[in-house]
């Protein structure tokens, strides 16, 4: 069998299934339910909405990070999601095999892959810094009013819409103090006092975060922007809320401010009174002269429900694969054995013949009937009882290609095909075979060449 990479698993769990997760979100709210992608953003439920579709990604890197760094308390989930003897790479089934012989395999495809991510992530991230310095620029040079407009608020003289920066002030352009009157600059500053009271600042920063990490999803830059949008508007109705008779002005006013900044762009970061698309300047303009009906803006129930009820399974199988990249980070944690080790790996002068050969394992001097236990999780391979010098033989596969062999054994705990755990007494110790008497002979074979159990097992002290 040949072994899908850790990071093929990385990809699967990360990347691959919270993807197709958000499509499935969004093809339930706005296909299955026939809801309408126009319809106006509600603050409350696009955050809800965001909060499902980035859930899986967050789920799936805890997931793989608890796997690899406790791979032994990761219990491997048996899922028959695959009919019985299927071990196709991406298979999760209840005949899921942890180890083989064979080497496991970084597919080129998967390395291409997280270069293509890292790559974007640093663009991405490029632009997000650019546009820090650009807004870093505008602020520090930004200077009070010479007639009172609040003490929050500073005047530049670049043509971008009003925003407020991390330390709470309003940034408002030259260009809109001269045009505008007062009574609409009072609208403006309102708006954005509405950001400042909710803690916008911070909040489109971590959409701008949010972003930076999903480049690649459209789904989920598609509900940042919602989310965006939501948030102008829950502002834009904080405003009218206070003086419902300045709608009809209030709307004029972010006309007024698309014609003037005149497509000037909104930056990533930061909340800001203006959006990019003028759909979406008429989107507010529509919800301030038409509010939606309260009904219309409650979360929608039942795509809630589908999407609570479909959750389940999707954690499921990417703990299955998180478990799955467990396997391949064997962690050889327990004594396998108590008692004195009587001869090492090497070449040694055999007790049978006098003659020197190759020993290709480590003998332990223990008790007949001593526990024998599993050095890391893994499964029995085989057991079976030799008839030549072995006598009764185990055989447990770990991961990353590592077999272990117990030899002599008096009596088998574990049975063939059983997942066993570090530190699970799998047999007994025996003087089976050929043998001077009770000890455990113990092997490990790595790609199918055997190497000295000292260096990877934990072994009792030298006779």
């Amino acid at each position: 069998m040949n072994e899908i990479s850790g990071i093929g698993l990385a990809i699967v769990i990360v990347l691959l299934i919270p993807f197709l997760w958000s499509a499935l979100i969004w093809a339930l709210r706005y296909g299955i339910y026939s809801l309408s992608p126009a319809d106006h953003p509600e603050d409350q439920t696009e955050k809800l909405f965001l909060l499902l579709v980035i859930a899986p990604a967050v789920m799936g890197a805890c997931f793989y990070a608890g796997a690899v760094l406790f791979p032994d308390k990761i219990a491997i989930l048996q899922i028959p999601f695959a009919p019985a003897g299927d071990q196709t790479p991406l298979a999760v089934s209840a005949h899921f095999q942890l180890a083989s012989a064979k080497a496991s395999w970084t597919p080129p495809i998967f390395l291409a892959v997280i270069m293509i991510y890292v790559v974007g992530v640093s663009a991405w991230f490029a632009r997000f810094c650019r546009t820090q310095i650009q807004l870093n620029r505008i602020v520090t040079a930004a200077k009070k009013p010479l007639h009172s407009l609040g003490c929050d608020v500073l005047i530049t003289n670049s043509q971008v819409s009003p925003f407020i920066d991390m330390t709470g002030r309003i940034i408002l352009p030259r260009v809109l103090i001269n045009q505008l009157s007062p009574a609409q600059l009072d609208l403006i500053i309102q708006h954005e006092r509405a950001h400042l009271e909710r803690g916008d600042a911070r909040y489109f920063l971590l959409l701008a975060v949010i972003d930076i990490l999903f480049w690649f999803n459209p789904f989920i830059r598609l509900q940042t922007s919602k989310c965006r949008l939501a948030c102008e508007i829950a502002c834009d109705m904080a405003v009218t809320a206070k003086a419902p008779e300045s709608r009809k002005s209030y709307a004029m006013t972010l006309l007024c401010v698309l014609e003037i900044i005149a497509g000037a762009g909104r930056i990533d970061a930061p909340a800001f009174f203006s959006l990019r698309r003028k759909g979406e300047f008429r989107m507010r303009v529509i919800e301030i002269m038409r509010p939606s009906e309260a009904k219309g803006r409650r979360p929608k129930r039942l795509v809630m429900a589908v999407i609570a009820v479909l959750a389940a399974p999707v954690a499921a199988v990417q703990l299955a694969y998180a478990d799955a990249s467990a396997s391949k980070a064997p962690a050889f944690s327990a004594l396998i054995v108590q008692g004195k080790i009587t001869s090492s790996y090497g070449m040694q002068t055999s007790p049978f013949t006098g003659e020197r050969q190759l020993h290709v394992g480590v003998d332990i001097k223990a008790p007949l009937d001593t526990p024998v236990k599993a050095p890391a999780a893994g499964h029995v391979m085989q057991t079976r009882t030799d008839p030549g010098g072995y006598g009764k033989v185990m055989e447990v596969a770990h991961a990353d290609g590592f077999i272990t062999r117990y030899v002599h054994l008096n009596s088998f705990v574990a049975e063939e095909g059983d997942k066993v755990a570090a530190g699970q007494i799998i047999a007994k110790v025996g003087s089976t075979g050929r043998s001077t008497g009770p000890h455990l002979h113990v092997e490990v074979i790595k790609d199918g060449e055997h190497i000295d159990p000292a260096s990877v097992l934990i072994l009792p002290r030298q006779d």
